[in-house]
């Protein structure tokens, strides 16, 4: 069958509102029947709404795990304080969302990607801090970083995160054409590789696989001779610090989707599949809609650079806006650092930790997330090549069955 351009979510088992505190209400969602495997708390990245990863929640449930995931503060149907937002506050909200719907002593693995994977660095952190790491059957981050010791300082960030979140945001279908399908946004989010090939064909291409669409002949025969023993460039050989990462991430590459024909893609590449997807359903899917705002970007001071952005936002009410809360998030990420001495305490609490590094990310350098590894002492795998291909079509597939293989068995 094709791949579908539709957003359909998995049947939803329960639902509602944890109350973190006077101001701060998360949603949440549950699909999937408890069983053998999991729970698994899944906690995405920022300016994402739980649409986003529709697929992914539908591969894990096929997998025969329970899911709980939740709207981040302050984006879709979670509300927020006027304040800026940090890994370590947002761990606090993934804990209190699982305490309330799992139960305080529940154990689960926690899954997330970009952002996400940060905020669980930092609920693993604490939760090992107060000797009660044995809560977490395994941890699974994607496409993430440690961070950096020398961060900007918090203005600095916010600022950054302003003039980077501006140009991105769409305020209707015009500005989506001009941001998403014609422009730049999602060939940072995705691999350029992944996008333009076929959907069966290798999650992780090589370079001999032009990034632009080929007929559909030759498409095909390209997939094939991948599949008929082609050899991987170095570029996309599994890494990992310790000996045990290659075994592992040939067992990844195992599960993942055998390469299909374009014709058994309906002559669609990714790339195709996914702007009808978002052209449908991007209010759904992403925080990246301007709501009730009119803003003036100015410059001010300084020669440009991040001093010479300011914002006059107006919310309702005086309440805040989608850049607002996305910058807020942006934010947490720039000022993530989980340090050596928290990753040790980590790694010394006996935490299962597999990092899904994707080599083609443009926000986190391959290099970041190989250290991220070697920090946590954890099994490093490569799956997919982009930030968000994970979240996607075949990409979420193949991540599903590598979390299936590595802690469908943890109770």
């Amino acid at each position: 069958m094709a791949p579908s351009a539709a957003l359909v979510m998995p049947k939803v088992g329960a639902s509602g509102h944890v109350e973190v505190d006077s101001d701060t209400r998360i949603y949440y969602e549950v699909y999937g029947a408890a069983g053998a495997r999991g729970p698994l708390v899944l906690v995405h990245g920022s300016a994402c709404a739980l649409p986003f990863c529709a697929d992914l929640y539908t591969a894990l449930v096929k997998a025969g795990f329970k899911v709980l995931t939740y709207d981040a503060r302050g984006l879709g149907r979670s509300t927020c304080a006027r304040r800026l937002l940090t890994s370590s506050a947002m761990a606090g909200d993934m804990l209190a969302v699982v305490d309330s719907v799992l139960g305080p002593e529940s154990r689960f693995v926690a899954a997330g990607y970009s952002l996400g994977g940060m905020i669980i660095q930092e609920a693993m952190h604490r939760l090992a801090k107060e000797g009660r790491a044995s809560r977490l059957l395994g941890a699974y981050l994607m496409a993430t970083s440690a961070g950096h010791r020398f961060r900007p300082l918090p203005w600095r960030r916010e600022r950054q995160a302003h003039r980077q979140t501006a140009p991105m945001m769409y305020r209707d279908d015009t500005d989506l054409e001009n941001v998403f399908v014609k422009g730049p946004l999602s060939d940072y989010i995705f691999s350029t590789a992944w996008l333009d090939t076929f959907p069966g064909s290798p999650l992780i291409p090589p370079p001999a696989l032009a990034p632009t669409p080929a007929p559909a002949a030759s498409a095909a025969a390209s997939a094939s001779a991948v599949a008929e023993g082609a050899a991987p460039s170095a570029a996309t050989a599994p890494t990992a610090p310790a000996a045990a990462a290659a075994a592992s991430a040939s067992s990844a590459a195992a599960a993942a989707p055998a390469p299909a024909t374009s014709a058994a893609a309906g002559g669609r590449t990714r790339r195709a599949i996914l702007n009808d997807r978002f052209r449908a359903h991007w209010r759904e899917m992403s925080a990246w809609e301007i709501k009730y705002m009119d803003y003036v970007v100015a410059q001010v001071g300084g020669e440009g650079g991040d001093e010479g952005v300011c914002f006059d936002t107006q919310g309702e009410a005086g309440g805040r806006g989608a850049v607002d809360y996305v910058v807020a998030q942006l934010t947490a990420y720039k000022g993530h650092f989980l340090g050596p001495r928290r990753a040790a305490l980590i790694r010394r609490s006996g935490v299962r930790v597999r990092v899904c590094v994707a080599p083609s990310d443009a926000i986190f350098p391959r290099a970041d997330q190989q250290a991220l590894a070697a920090s946590l002492g954890a099994t490093a795998v490569e799956v997919v090549g982009g930030h968000c291909d994970a979240t996607q079509l075949d990409g979420a597939e193949a991540v599903a069955a590598d979390i299936a293989a590595a802690f469908g068995g943890a109770k």
